[in-house]
């Protein structure tokens, strides 16, 4: 039988367990004695004070191939095996998971083949953390008895405990009763009482206050070993044979019922309330998403990889180093696959200092040290370093590191990324993070004197790279500008640092972490021009006079010069659009303005467009041609695709993977938009599609054999 004794710190549960297992020795048990506390007193007694290698500093200084149970057992008075837990340094590493740590090193050491006939153990119950729950599960524990006395803060832990049994659930009860630790306050038993009665759990025995355990304790002995007809052991021994009993299947246990905090308020200003009315929290069944889509530690490392020479240290476990790889390996390769037109850069400056399961017991300090003196030994003089949720549950002081480290290395520079825990944000939250740092390494110094143009996102995505990077390079060129530093990704430190000297700075696109950005750059004395890049041919002859007046250079040569471009293209390709009736079908985040210009220059009729709300989509869906068009929202898909039948366009133009539009030709939204090439490009791309023949090289999407 295993059985958990909980209670507040200092009330007295290590001297009850203690005696309880001198006790369940006494009467012939074989008992082991396993002390979850991380000042690890509770087996002296049992030892005679000896000192005692606790699990966790044999984890600690032992590797895994030479660890035996043996060496954290000692034998005790009356043969009881005594094992001691431990806990990190205080103020180091996390407690509660030094607890997981032991259970699951005891273990796989093999303890649960162990010969006993009875487990105790003595667990910290003042402490609402899952690792001090451990010892609470239904695998580690048969019953569970809580020492109490009558003092506020004993039955609040006491009432706390119960409600962590009762959210770990359990068919079976296992709360085998309350062990009253007397404490001498005016009216504590009637206290003590009141509060056993409303959570339905007998008081199993009261333990008077005595000087005993004072000459016990000094002997490094248990009151039941020295003073064994004492009215303290007599009370121990009476719960020892209460635990014989419930071993043998004699005894009763009970579900727990705690009280509400309004109850346990009630029951110590003197009320006696009704019966314990606290309800588990239960998970929510419900189809709404729940929960963030990625971690602050993620994001901030996706956005930290793009300055592609910074290293950018994952302080965390390796695994998180691996998602946090993942992650940027995962958008090179959707670039490989979903633009032929990119030349894509790998990176690979993520790296990660390993916390290994004793680090995130004791911390891992000294993994950071180590991993800052290996960059900077091979001369990196930036270097990012992210926090994640281990790192920030032993509560490391990863700025003291950072600090010291730089007084040893004064040319390097260590930048912090606290992106520990669910109260840091969302994924978003861990890349503005990064932005924040990265644009405080751009020399605000700095002259503005080099025809550049700096481009502005905090996610490029939407930039695309490949043609649209040709494309604007092209019309760049035409205004006497070349490519500057994309703020930020595929660039370098130095990009950054220098990025002030280059005369433009331009939005990628219109967003609110964008607008952040123009914010803290115009901090910084750079210039953000408000017109963000220019999807299709109109927005491009605006943003070209835009550009032309902050360089005060003429620009009606090179607009006549593309409207000379583009409207030999829709000419061009008039004479197979005009009069096609199209039909559209969106997602409310689409922006499909550019298209529907280009379309309509060249003849085409505009049918109905169809927009399907996304979850995903940040904002409404907004068009400047709304009142022109027949926009269409609200519908089911079953009844777009009715509908769709019934209007037979002649191409449905889609960004929407609608497989059961069957034989109809479909064409898809581009992902390349900018500038006038994007329209010109577009527009060839329809022309093909309803050239082609939509039943050749493929078959309808409602063919199973497809």
């Amino acid at each position: 039988m295993k059985m958990a004794i909980y209670g507040k710190g200092g009330i007295g549960k290590s001297t009850t367990s203690s005696n309880l297992s001198y006790a369940l020795a006494s009467k012939g048990m074989k008992v082991m004695h396993i002390g979850c506390d991380p000042k690890h007193d509770s087996t002296r007694p049992l030892i005679g004070g000896r000192r005692q290698t606790t699990v966790l500093d044999y984890v600690r200084s032992t590797p895994l191939p030479e660890r035996k149970l043996s060496d954290v057992v000692m034998t005790g008075v009356m043969g009881i095996s005594c094992i001691e837990a431990g806990g990190p340094e205080p103020g180091i590493g996390c407690a509660g998971r030094g607890i997981l740590t032991t259970f699951d090193t005891l273990s796989r050491l093999g303890v649960g083949e162990s010969s006993s006939d009875i487990t105790v153990y003595d667990v910290l119950g003042d402490v609402v953390c899952g690792g001090f729950a451990v010892p609470m599960r239904s695998e580690n524990a048969d019953a569970i008895y809580i020492v109490t006395s009558g003092e506020f803060m004993s039955i609040y832990a006491a009432n706390n405990i119960l409600r962590g049994m009762l959210n770990f659930g359990s068919a079976r009860p296992r709360a085998a009763g309350i062990i009253f630790n007397e404490r001498g306050l005016d009216n504590e038993p009637s206290i003590v009482e009141r509060f056993a009665e409303a959570i339905g759990i007998p008081i199993v025995a009261s333990i008077p206050r005595s000087d005993l355990f004072s000459v016990a304790e000094m002997e490094m002995r248990t009151v039941s070993e020295m003073f064994p007809d004492s009215v303290p052991s007599r009370q121990y021994s009476k719960i020892a044979d209460d635990i014989i009993s419930l071993a043998e299947c004699k005894g009763r246990l009970y579900h727990p019922r705690p009280l509400t905090d309004d109850q346990l308020e009630g029951l110590l200003s003197g009320r006696s309330p009704s019966k314990g009315g606290f309800e588990p929290k239960r998970s929510c069944q419900t189809s709404k998403q729940l929960g963030m889509s990625s971690c602050a530690s993620r994001g901030a490392a996706f956005g930290a990889g793009r300055i592609m020479d910074i290293p950018v240290v994952i302080h965390g476990p390796r695994s998180c180093g691996y998602v946090m790889c993942h992650t940027q390996d995962s958008h090179y390769l959707s670039d490989i696959a979903t633009n032929p037109a990119i030349r894509p850069i790998m990176r690979n400056n993520i790296t990660c200092t390993d916390m290994s399961n004793n680090s995130s017991v004791f911390g891992g300090e000294r993994d950071l040290r180590r991993k800052l003196e290996e960059l900077a030994g091979k001369g990196n003089k930036v270097i990012l370093v992210i926090t994640t949720c281990v790192s920030g549950i032993t509560g490391e002081h990863v700025d003291r590191v950072a600090e010291s480290f730089e007084k040893d290395h004064k040319d390097v520079c260590v930048m912090i990324i606290h992106a520990d825990g669910n109260l840091s944000g969302d994924s978003e939250e861990g890349r503005i993070e990064v932005i924040k740092q990265y644009i405080g390494l751009i020399d605000g110094d700095a002259e503005p004197d080099v025809m550049r143009v700096n481009l502005v996102g905090d996610n490029f995505m939407g930039f695309n790279r490949g043609l649209n990077e040709s494309w604007l390079t092209d019309i760049l060129s035409r205004l006497g500008l070349e490519m500057g530093t994309k703020i930020f990704e595929d660039c370098n430190l130095e990009d950054v640092v220098k990025a002030k000297r280059n005369r433009i700075n331009i939005l990628v696109e219109d967003s609110d972490t964008n607008n952040m950005m123009k914010g803290l750059l115009e901090a910084k004395g750079m210039k953000v021009t408000g017109s963000p890049l220019p999807r299709g041919f109109s927005e491009t002859i605006e943003w070209v006079q835009e550009i032309g007046g902050l360089i005060s250079r003429d620009t009606a040569s090179l607009v006549s010069e593309l409207e000379r471009e583009y409207k030999a293209k829709t000419e061009r390709v008039s004479g197979i659009i005009s009069g096609k009736r199209i039909d559209m079908l969106i997602s409310s985040s689409s922006r499909i303005d550019w298209i529907l210009e280009c379309l309509t220059d060249a003849g085409a009729e505009i049918g109905k467009i169809y927009v399907l709300a996304m979850r995903s989509a940040s904002s409404a869906f907004h068009s400047k041609y709304k009142g022109r068009f027949d926009f269409i929202t609200g519908m089911t898909i079953p009844e777009i695709i009715s509908a769709i039948r019934m209007d037979d366009p002649d191409i449905v133009i889609r960004d929407v993977n609608m497989s059961l539009l069957g034989e109809r030709r479909c064409a898809n939204v581009a992902q390349e938009s900018l500038t006038h090439f994007a329209s010109m490009n577009y527009l060839d791309y329809i022309c093909n599609t309803l050239i082609a023949n939509p039943t050749e090289g493929w078959r309808s999407w409602g063919d199973p054999t497809c």
